[in-house]
């Protein structure tokens, strides 16, 4: 077997017939393929080639390096680097696929290599990624916190293991089916959180945050990189204002075409909570369900199950072709999950998050 690691360079068009756009929209379909593997042929969350390109393009966020594994000119694995433009301490954020019949060949070896190159030259001392782990039989890798584990046969558990990677954090992967007996459930458990928070004031929107709230929803936003359960995984707090939130929008909606639907909670002009939900532009009926946080001077009043119903209530109302929602939670985050339960969703599998120290 020949294989070679290509870097992954945007194309000037991802329709045309240049070498460079053929290698990009193999990236792409690789890592789709790969994904649908652990989600059991699932297209749900495939990425669709222009939401790759505009992503990697035009994000404001992060920078990207990509690259791929190709036998016989045919693209088998993939990598790609995401380092913050903000924080410059900020762990690297790796993803990593290869496709099932081309792994244990020292392909997965490989991509790391190449992105380590790029890690050790960006100046980051972590380098973190989350792995969606199909469940299976056998002996369990827990997870450094202690709270949920993954199958230890896993071929993507071992190597990563193999090359100094730990099992910091294990997150479950929920879903929320949207018939018509869950959205009347949503409803009566909106009505008695809303009795619970009485003092607080409920809004949802579509796309933007309305400029008015910016900076409040900015402020509440940046808790997510400290306030979020992080197991062992390096955390740095994240600085967020006014117009780096505009100009992730921005992007976000004008730039890649995303949808967002959110919702939040607020004690007079400071908004409290938050929820977040992404509508993927791919054609699938599946929406994601994002950040989700409560300040934590104001929990204990059902904020977060209030929010959340609100949104899932926005989306059957607003978007009825979408009739589930998909979501992450870290294990050891038991509150969370126990708002999930109560809102209907149910366990799928679990996504483990793992972590290097690179210096």
């Amino acid at each position: 077997m020949s294989m070679r690691i290509d870097e992954v360079a945007l194309p000037e068009s991802i329709d045309d017939e240049s070498a460079a756009a053929a290698l990009f929209r193999g990236f792409v379909d690789t890592r789709n393929l790969v994904r649908r593997e652990a989600w059991g042929g699932s297209a749900d969350l495939d990425f669709s080639y222009r939401e790759t390109f505009m992503s990697a393009r035009d994000s404001v966020e992060e920078r990207q390096h990509r690259f791929a594994a190709v036998v016989d000119d045919r693209v088998v694995g993939v990598c790609r680097v995401e380092v913050s433009r903000h924080e410059m301490d900020a762990p690297a954020r790796l993803l990593i696929s290869v496709l099932p019949q081309h792994r244990r060949q020292g392909i997965g070896s490989a991509l790391l290599t190449a992105a380590a190159a790029v890690i050790r030259d960006e100046g980051r001392a972590y380098t973190q990624l989350g792995v969606e782990h199909p469940e299976g039989p056998g002996p369990r890798l827990v997870a450094s916190t202690g709270h949920g584990s993954i199958p230890a046969d896993n071929a993507e558990a071992q190597a990563l293991t193999k090359a100094g990677f730990t099992l910091e954090q294990a997150e479950r992967v929920s879903r929320l089916e949207l018939d018509a007996a869950s959205v009347e459930h949503l409803a009566e458990q909106l009505e008695a959180a809303t009795t619970r928070s009485a003092g607080y004031r409920l809004e949802t929107w579509q796309g933007k945050t309305p400029k008015h709230l910016l900076q409040t929803m900015a402020a509440l936003g940046a808790r997510m990189s400290t306030d979020a359960p992080a197991g062992g995984l390096e955390a740095v707090e994240e600085v967020w204002h006014a117009d780096r939130l505009a100009a992730f929008e921005h992007n976000e909606i004008d730039g890649q075409g995303r949808r967002y639907l959110q919702g939040a909670a607020f004690d007079g002009d400071e908004s409290v909570a938050y929820t977040k939900l992404l509508l993927p532009n791919t054609g699938t009926r599946q929406a994601i369900q994002q950040d989700t946080l409560v300040h934590g001077d104001h929990r204990g009043h059902s904020l977060g199950l209030r929010v959340k119903a609100a949104n899932l209530l926005q989306l059957r109302q607003e978007h009825p072709n979408f009739d589930r929602v998909i979501t992450w939670n870290a294990e050891e985050n038991q509150h969370m999950l126990a708002v999930n339960d109560q809102l209907g969703f149910g366990r799928v599998l679990v996504e483990g998050a793992w972590q290097r120290r690179e210096r």
